[in-house]
């Protein structure tokens, strides 16, 4: 039984990790815990039945004895690297994704080795110059973010992202000769400097991912003809992989994109995701000395993310938008005894409409975001109700809120049926927000002479 422990701890710990794991030179973290999760369970079901009870406690304690010994690698000695090879390495560090929300997409930075000048050092393109408060959202909106380059000792900023943020970290060498590391490494020298290190960021097509990726294309990708591996694909698609562990998160971002995003792009003129970098990393090939070699020569885990057990919400999107369906339905049904809980309803019903709409029209037209542009929930992201709720409280003559309610229930209800109009991708759950803004415009366009008749004594209804 030893032994059945032995082998199954070298199956998982030394040839899963980094050869077995990886794939086309990428790391699949996925597939690493669903084998860590399955030997784990041999193991312990292959002791459980053992016969002797002497068998099991020692093979208990040298269970427990190897899963002691972390699943990831430490980042190695200064004295161990020094003296294991010679001239100089690069490697490209990805972070997954954490908690926070400015952690949500993961993060792309570039670790230089240089053996003779014994330096080990972690180029960051994704520092913000300023700090995350008020004034830095609203030079979001337009288009304003000042971003930079900074370098940290890699031992420094590995243990912060581990103790700190509590997140993976995937490191995949280059196979690259001593020129091109050189020149690597001389450019980003010259990025770091005071004055090149500032740069206006962009969501997708300037940040930390993006600015590794033109740098390996342009210094050492370029040659190659096989590039890029794989077909394109659009930009919403792996939005929605990265985010699929965040709802929320995720319908907001859907929403604000607009068609354009839908459409096939190609990978070689940009590359925004860290995930999806470090997937297409691993395809490329390079001209080695015989023949042609993999681009990532060593991916290595370098920290293994501990794991919270996944605890269930019951408040999903889903289940929140079904409830305010019913509830919009019955204020409708009930609108005589509910007047005031349906004016409150919809005052924030409406007032978030008009904040979405603006959201999507200062990221189009102000802070130059083409990917938001033409956006098919414009029909139904709108002022209009607002204003006729306004104007229905304070003015007797009902025909111009009447139109703007008819206006945003045609919208709503053509998004709701009929999506994005063949051209955008429109969740589910953008559709249902449509349904609930359709009932409560209908309500108020169809009755609205029950809240404000020629009578004005009902006026303070």
């Amino acid at each position: 039984m030893i032994k059945q422990v032995l082998i199954c701890y070298q199956r998982f710990f030394i040839e899963s990790s980094p050869k077995e794991v990886s794939a086309n030179g990428s790391l699949c973290v996925r597939e690493y815990e669903q084998r860590k999760g399955i030997y784990r369970k041999f193991v312990f079901v292959s002791v459980a039945h053992q016969s002797s009870v002497m068998t099991r406690w020692i093979c208990l304690f040298t269970v427990g004895l190897l899963m002691a010994v972390p699943a990831s690698a430490e980042i190695r000695s200064e004295e161990t690297i020094w003296s294991a090879e010679t001239g100089t390495s690069i490697s490209l560090i990805t972070i997954l994704s954490g908690k926070s929300l400015y952690s949500s997409f993961g993060h792309t930075a570039v670790r230089v080795i240089d053996r003779g000048a014994k330096s080990d050092l972690l180029y960051n393109y994704g520092q913000s110059a300023r700090p995350f408060d008020i004034p830095f959202l609203a030079n979001l909106v337009v288009g304003r973010m000042e971003f930079m380059v900074d370098v940290f000792k890699t031992g420094d900023a590995v243990n912060f992202y581990k103790t700190v943020e509590n997140r993976t970290i995937i490191e995949q060498t280059l196979n690259i000769d001593e020129e091109h590391a050189k020149a690597l490494k001389a450019r980003l020298e010259h990025d770091s400097k005071p004055a090149n290190r500032l740069y206006n960021y962009r969501f997708f097509t300037d940040n930390c991912t993006t600015r590794v990726w033109l740098l390996l294309k342009d210094v050492v990708m370029d040659h190659d003809p096989e590039w890029p591996p794989s077909s394109p694909r659009s930009l919403r698609l792996p939005i929605g992989q990265v985010l699929a562990s965040k709802p929320m998160l995720s319908i907001f971002i859907s929403f604000l994109l607009g068609p354009s995003t839908d459409r096939p792009r190609a990978l070689e003129t940009s590359l925004f995701l860290p995930l999806e970098l470090m997937d297409q990393v691993g395809g490329p090939r390079v001209q080695g000395a015989s023949n042609r070699e993999n681009f990532v020569a060593k991916p290595r885990l370098l920290f293994e993310a501990a794991q919270e057990d996944p605890k269930k919400n019951v408040m999903t999107p889903m289940t929140i938008l079904l409830s305010l369906v019913v509830l919009s339905g019955l204020l409708a049904a009930f609108r005589s005894q509910t007047q005031w809980l349906s004016l409150i309803f919809d005052i924030v019903l409406f007032g978030a409409i008009l904040a979405a709409g603006l959201g999507i029209l200062l990221l189009w037209g102000v802070a130059g975001y083409r990917e938001v542009g033409m956006n098919t929930n414009l029909l139904w992201a709108t002022p209009f109700p607002l204003i006729g709720l306004i104007w229905s409280r304070f003015d007797g003559r009902l025909r111009v809120p009447a139109a703007l309610f008819a206006l945003e229930s045609l919208g709503s209800l053509v998004v709701a049926v009929f999506g994005g109009l063949g051209g955008q991708t429109v969740s589910t759950e953008i559709r249902i927000v449509c349904a609930i803004i359709f009932i409560r415009c209908v309500t108020r366009f169809g009755f609205a002479a029950c809240i404000h008749g020629p009578n004005r004594n009902g006026a303070g209804k």
